[in-house]
């Protein structure tokens, strides 16, 4: 049952890789999810760390080792939520908060899925970033939210209610 609903899952990042739009290497308007997960595919590539995944999909749990070469793959599908998308472009309001370090980018048209992404300095270092996407149609509503972390780790929390159905609820988090 776990594998058919990641296996899913991984049918939706695909598919919606496909249909974005790609992004002109010089059109970056706002951060670069794009430059922040190629930088941490070049952290995980070559390394022999181990990571332990933890996937919880409803009442059903699973932990299990894997390898940095599946790590590369997870990160990987997060690129479709970079909002660098020419699409997008000037779509995206940016605020920041100087007393906790913050920057936020908030979505300023309805159908972007990335409603925000927030970006959490340390210093002049990264700590976090935090996506929330948000699809509603009239078949169904799905809600992720996605913290990636400069150590090669992420969380990533889905929710999913199709019409007539019981709500689906996905959480996966990867352990150094």
């Amino acid at each position: 049952m776990i594998k058919k609903i990641i296996f899913g899952i991984a049918i939706l990042f695909t598919a919606n890789a496909c249909q974005q739009a790609k992004v002109e290497p010089n059109a970056m308007a706002y951060f670069s999810l794009k430059g922040f997960i190629d930088g941490q595919l070049k952290h995980v590539q070559g390394s022999q760390a181990s990571y332990r995944k933890v996937v919880k999909v409803n009442d059903h749990f699973e932990i299990k080792k894997i390898k940095s070469v599946d790590l590369s793959e997870d990160l990987k599908g997060f690129l479709s939520y970079d909002i660098n998308k020419n699409a997008w472009k000037n779509s995206f309001a940016k605020d920041s908060d100087a007393s906790n370090q913050t920057v936020y980018y908030t979505a300023q048209e309805d159908y972007i899925p990335v409603k925000k992404c927030i970006i959490s300095y340390e210093g002049n270092a990264i700590k976090k970033i935090r996506l929330f996407i948000r699809v509603e149609n009239n078949l169904f509503t799905s809600v992720k939210i996605i913290d990636l972390f400069p150590s090669n780790t992420y969380s990533y929390y889905h929710t999913q209610q199709v019409k007539g159905m019981k709500k689906q609820v996905l959480f996966i988090k990867t352990i150094r």
